[in-house]
This record gives structure tokens, C-alpha cells and sequence, in this order.
């Protein structure tokens, strides 16, 4: 992995947080959710993340 990479999983994980946070008080719901993890997975590509992602959805 190199450092871009690695700044970029770091980043993702970062937004991630701050959206679960979010969506555990309510202020987004799960759909929300969803569509936000979509657009972060697009913004910063991160490498292991994403496949996580995909895993999960299969």
C-alpha cells in the first residue's frame, strides 16, 4: 500500500466515523447512510475498505 493509499484508507475511516456517529443519534438514517458510504468509497477509493464493503453487500 502505498502512502496516498494509506492516507486515503485513513480519511475514509475518519468520514465513516463521523457518519455512523450520525446515524446512531438519528440525524441520518440508514438509507442516508448508504448512499454517504457510496459517495466516500468514490471520493477517496480506499483500497481494503471498499472490498470490505463489498463483501458485506454480497
Amino acid at each position: 500500500m502505498t502512502e496516498e493509499q494509506f492516507t486515503a484508507e485513513k480519511h475514509y475511516h475518519l468520514a465513516i466515523y463521523m457518519m455512523k456517529t450520525l446515524n446512531k443519534q438519528g440525524i441520518i438514517d440508514d438509507e442516508e447512510f448508504g448512499k454517504i458510504q457510496e459517495d466516500l468509497i468514490g471520493e477517496y477509493q480506499p483500497v481494503i475498505s471498499s472490498l470490505i464493503v463489498e463483501l458485506g453487500s454480497s
